[in-house]
């Protein structure tokens, strides 16, 4: 893999105007991270991007590709998926991103984004409005980084990592993903947003263990796609009330996994491939929804079911 260098590049928006969209990439401190280290909490897209609910069950994002821990320097690829199946679909589908890394303990930016020329992405610094985000760069997708047109319902973007130096401890990846219907304006679009955390491989308290992330938290546990059962981890920082459900790719649901508080800690749930009545769910695509109320969150896992 060639490796190339950073490119900070100027934003450049749309139209004037906030029922504009943003189709060159949107302004930084737009991922939705949750507070860290005394930072605020960022703003979602759907601040701007009105009439759909963040996570939607019609879709969902992914960072994949993430090793178990990160070791200081390295440089890593990892893929940001956007799925979305629009029903009707859109003339003119467009895809963008926003991703950040930051440092559990300072709040800022952790390691940095590489950029080759080959890539449509560009870095973000903060701008001078926003003092509190100081510290982060953000990597997004240009104009020519949107798939314009491309069917979908699945987008992906190859996105390089070199972890610090030395060990930062715990980093967190917030990472939000439009899925636009292209008609340059803030409504009507799907917004999806992911959390991962990443330990350093190189901490003398726990080099290899993972630590409780700041919000709640779903991944999975077992092979996907699966055949006759598939397992979750859900990772809870404090007590917590969640609720765990499958649902099909028209939003309706399929199971109820679990609904009940819970101390903190890392608990596997399962699916048996079955209904609320017990009888085996058609083979296909299905989206596993974990949901908090202390924290509110929602993050969404796209499973296979296979027969």
């Amino acid at each position: 893999m060639r490796r190339g260098i950073v490119r900070v590049l100027p934003l450049l928006l749309a139209a004037a105007g906030v029922a504009q969209a943003y189709p060159f990439g949107p302004p930084p401190s737009k991922t939705g991270a949750v507070a860290v280290a005394g930072r605020p909490a960022e703003p979602r897209c759907t601040d701007c991007h009105t009439g759909n609910p963040a996570n939607d069950p019609s879709g969902s994002l992914e960072l994949l590709d993430l090793p178990s821990a990160y070791e200081p320097g390295r440089l890593y690829t990892v893929r940001l998926r956007l799925t979305h199946v629009w029903d009707p679909p859109p003339i003119e589908p467009r895809w963008g991103f926003q991703v950040q890394a930051v440092r559990k303990e300072t709040g800022d930016s952790a390691g940095v984004w590489v950029v080759s020329a080959a890539d449509s992405y560009q870095v973000l610094p903060t701008s001078a409005q926003l003092p509190q985000f100081a510290r982060r760069r953000y990597l997004e997708h240009t104009i020519d980084g949107i798939h314009a047109g491309q069917p979908g319902p699945a987008v992906e973007w190859a996105l390089h990592w070199q972890a610090p130096p030395g060990d930062s401890g715990l980093v967190y990846f917030f990472a939000a993903g439009n899925s636009a219907n292209g008609d340059n304006r803030s409504s009507g679009d799907y917004i999806f947003t992911e959390v991962e955390s990443l330990p350093c491989a190189a901490s003398t308290d726990a080099p290899r263990a993972r630590s409780l992330p700041a919000v709640p938290e779903l991944t999975l546990a077992s092979a996907n796609p699966f055949r006759d059962e598939v397992s979750f981890r859900v990772w809870l920082p404090g007590t917590e009330e969640v609720s765990l459900e499958i649902f099909d790719l028209q939003g309706r649901l399929v199971r109820v996994l679990a609904r009940a508080r819970y101390e903190p800690g890392a608990y596997i749930l399962y699916w048996n491939g079955r209904n609320a009545g017990g009888v085996r769910a058609a083979a296909g695509i299905y989206l596993a929804r974990l949901t908090g109320v202390e924290h509110p969150v929602i993050q969404v896992r796209r499973i296979i079911l296979l027969r």
